[in-house]
């Protein structure tokens, strides 16, 4: 299993960067993966979104404590709304309230 989590290439020049999913205007183009990390093959999460949500809050709770992103090897900014986060063959796109299932 893997996580990958990617961000907006652009984001000033992307209407739709930080705001909740809007399926006529994302592009999958538009983005970077920023993160990426394999699980050991007896890693078994309740579900995707648990997995999204850990890390999600884990990610944004080191900002202050850089020398845990640097263990991470993140390379982006703190994960957020239109971010998409890659979970078990699925794709998410953070919402504002929650996630929302991706047909990518």
């Amino acid at each position: 299993m893997q996580l990958k989590i990617y961000q907006i290439k652009d984001i000033e020049n992307t209407d739709y960067a930080f705001r909740s999913y809007n399926e006529q205007k994302f592009n999958f183009a538009d983005y970077k993966e920023v993160f990426s990390l394999d699980f050991p093959e007896c890693f078994e999460p309740t579900s995707e979104i648990d997995v999204c949500n850990f890390y999600w809050e884990r990610l944004n709770a080191d900002r202050c404590c850089p020398e845990h992103l640097q263990e991470y090897k993140y390379e982006g900014w703190s994960p957020s709304v239109s971010d998409v986060f890659f979970v078990n063959n699925k794709y998410f796109y953070c919402d504002i309230s929650g996630w929302v299932k991706l047909d990518i």
